[in-house]
């Protein structure tokens, strides 16, 4: 919703094409509230599905070691980006509350580490145990280290059990922490910023869901492993050597072989290849856009035709790289196998030709041998996590982008500590009402430069009065309630040279200057630039075409409005929005789920929620976005009836009043009404004034009306 209804009507007043003219870190564990919800509540919401549908994100982490494409330069980059945008103390900071924890499962991976070398020596002393001719001694002390392997698995177990866990808690704290900052930056963004392809939906929830879950290998399992890996092959070394030093150092030469093979065998039986699930990510553009447009594919029984279009798109991108991923398994696997044998073969040649020199003897020659192959086989397990942390870096880059982002239009909802900001009042507007000027404004929207919307739009609206604004789609209506709203602010277009490849996004530059060489947006005659945007969006109460209601109760959704609502206040909003009686019919009244988007009830229903919010918030400024263009007959008279209401309210409050309607009967009682008009070089008004001052003008409103009145007759 925060994203797919940023710029609902951007396209809408950019269509005619040439026609048209970032996050404080404050305390990661504080629940911000932000009208009586906290941030963490509606990071849930925006993100619980997906984490189902990410579940597998650790198996990830190890196929993606094994894509062919992670050459030296690539980690080099990595690690530069790393350093250069990631502040290692700022990342450690979201674990320290676990230190305890750390040093505990340090001291778990320190036994988990020891477990592999100490099992080569129990299996070295079974095999010479095993070589006693004395039937008694040799079952005596088979007998014993039959039980020392038990007393090490037992060991183990529990060893593996505290790393495990106790890591595993640090990981999703840290985890937890990081999302709730990361969905409390991403909140804090500008809409020009959403609009941005690069920042689509499915693109943020990956961030949210995956990146910021690779995050932690960089100090949770990924460290541990490491501890663990390094102990016991140390340990494995240090009795090699104090077993037979010759044997052990020429061993010792062969012990990365041995940790590169248990990787791949590692890698392997995870199975999966990171390229292919990169090329499903591409394609799952299309197979989003089918699943969301699936009214459509059925009712024009498409289901063959985008079946077979995802199959060839399959086929294209995913087969090619599935031969040369089995080939590549193929030939490691083999690789694999040929390596292990060729070391063996040199550790028994060597050893033999040790034994023969009287340099060795079969017990310290299995010593040496096992200790040292057990350690390694714990280190190429290990291998995988490592660089695993290099993709955690990776995404740590990503993530943290977007926390030391100043966005151009700063909300700033919080302060540096993490709690909730209070506004700061302009000294010069209190007690005024909202008045509203566009002076000399300039637009075009951010990802489309060069369509003007506005080309020099003025116009001025005195406090207290319900003016209505109209004309055709794509005449900048919307965006004069995008303005207003400081969504965007003034930015002209650019002139389209047609040359090839060009970008058609605007690069915003923030340097602290105001300029008016784009025109001004003014409330009470203040630029609403020098505002505090939270202040100015306070003020201002939106009811649009498509409201939003959020998965939760209708009380709650109506509590949005104001924070802290009584249950008199919400009831009386609900009455005045003709929307209490339907509600109270509710199984719950009140308390019942309205589900995501507002799905379990219907249009008109929504929408007469969506106007409760509205009247109960303490607004200045009112904005009806086409509130009633979407429904039925039935269900706009009862709507119509809820505007009337509240447009009635904000008279007798002496409020302001901003209407947009295409059908002309909802804006017939209007104090001013402006005709909005795009000749092909930017929307101007055209003509302004009451219903019956328009008529009389028998100019573009006349036209707009018999048209409406002639397709009402149809």
């Amino acid at each position: 919703a925060l994203v797919g209804g940023a710029h609902e009507h951007a396209d809408d007043d950019a269509r005619t094409g040439k026609g048209l003219a970032s996050v404080e870190n404050g305390n990661s564990g504080t629940s911000n509230a932000t009208n009586g919800h906290s941030v963490e509540t509606t990071y849930e919401e925006f993100a619980g599905s997906v984490e189902k549908e990410k579940e597998e994100v650790d198996d990830d982490t190890h196929t993606q070691s094994t894509d062919t494409g992670d050459l030296n330069e690539e980690d080099k980059q990595i690690e530069e980006d790393f350093k250069k945008h990631v502040d290692k103390k700022r990342l450690k900071a979201y674990s320290s509350p676990e230190q305890c924890y750390f040093f505990c499962g340090l001291i778990a991976c320190f036994c988990t580490g020891l477990a592999w070398p100490i099992c080569g020596v129990l299996f070295a002393l079974m095999l010479s145990a095993m070589s006693i001719l004395d039937y008694d001694v040799a079952r005596t002390w088979t007998e014993w280290l039959a039980a020392a392997f038990g007393l090490l698995a037992v060991a183990d177990i529990v060893a593996q059990y505290f790393q495990t866990y106790l890591f595993e808690v640090i990981g999703e704290r840290m985890t937890r922490r990081i999302r709730t900052d990361y969905f409390r930056s991403l909140v804090r963004q500008d809409m020009g910023w959403f609009d941005d392809p690069a920042n689509a939906l499915g693109v943020l929830t990956s961030r949210l869901a995956v990146d910021i879950k690779l995050i932690r290998l960089t100090v949770g399992q990924g460290t541990g492993s490491t501890v663990s890996s390094l102990t016991a092959l140390l340990a494995g070394f240090i009795i090699a050597l104090i077993a037979a030093w010759q044997f052990a150092l020429a061993f010792l030469a062969t012990m990365p072989l041995l940790a590169m093979t248990e990787a791949i065998n590692w890698a392997l039986m995870k199975g999966g290849d990171s390229a292919s699930k990169k090329k499903l990510g591409e394609i799952s553009g299309a197979f989003g856009e089918y699943v969301n447009g699936i009214r459509e594919v059925q009712s024009f029984s498409l289901e063959e035709v985008v079946t077979s279009d995802i199959a060839e798109l399959l086929q294209e991108k995913i087969l090619v790289i599935a031969k040369k991923a089995a080939v590549f398994r193929g030939i490691s696997a083999g690789s694999v196998q040929f390596i292990q044998l060729g070391v063996y073969a040199l550790a028994f040649y060597i050893g033999a030709r040790l034994i023969d020199d009287g340099l060795l003897d079969f017990e310290s020659f299995n010593l040496v041998l096992w200790s040292m192959a057990f350690g390694a086989s714990g280190m190429g397990m290990a291998a995988n996590w490592v660089a695993a942390a290099a993709k955690g870096k990776a995404a740590a880059v990503r993530v943290f982008e977007l926390f030391d982002r100043t966005p151009p239009i700063d909300s700033k909802p919080w302060n540096d500590d993490g709690s909730p900001r209070d506004m700061a009042v302009p000294s010069d507007v209190n007690g005024k009402k909202g008045e509203i000027e566009f002076r000399n404004v300039k637009f075009a929207y951010p990802t489309r430069k060069t369509a003007r919307v506005f080309d020099g739009l003025s116009l001025k609206i005195p406090s207290g009065q319900t003016a209505a604004l109209i004309g055709s789609s794509g005449s900048g209506k919307s965006t004069v309630m995008a303005l207003l709203e400081r969504f965007y602010d003034p930015v002209a277009a650019v002139v389209d040279r047609g040359d090839k490849g060009e970008d058609e996004r605007i690069e915003i530059v923030i340097d602290g200057k105001l300029s008016d060489s784009n025109g001004v947006v003014m409330v009470d005659g203040v630029d609403i630039r020098k505002m505090d945007v939270k202040y100015l969006r306070n003020a201002i109460a939106l009811v649009g075409q498509e409201p939003v209601l959020f998965d939760a109760s209708v009380r709650e959704n109506i509590a949005f409005g104001k924070d802290g609502a009584s249950e008199e206040e919400i009831i009386s909003a609900a009455k005045t929005a003709n929307a209490h009686e339907f509600i109270s019919n509710f199984d719950g009244g009140y308390d019942y789920n309205v589900g995501s988007r507002g799905k379990k009830v219907s249009g008109g229903q929504k929408q007469r929620i969506a106007i409760a919010r509205a009247v109960l918030k303490e607004h200045r400024i009112l904005l009806l976005d086409e509130a009633t263009s979407a429904l039925d007959n039935e269900s706009e008279k009862l709507v119509q009836a809820s505007l009337d209401n509240l447009i009635a309210e904000n008279k007798a409050h002496d409020r302001t009043t901003i209407i947009i309607a295409h059908r002309l009967s909802t804006v017939r009682n209007a104090d001013c009404i402006y005709v909005f008009e795009n000749a092909g070089d930017g929307a101007v008004v055209v003509e302004s004034g009451n219903h019956k001052e328009l008529i009389a003008l028998n100019g573009k409103y006349k036209a707009l009306l018999d048209a409406t009145m002639q397709s009402t007759e149809d």
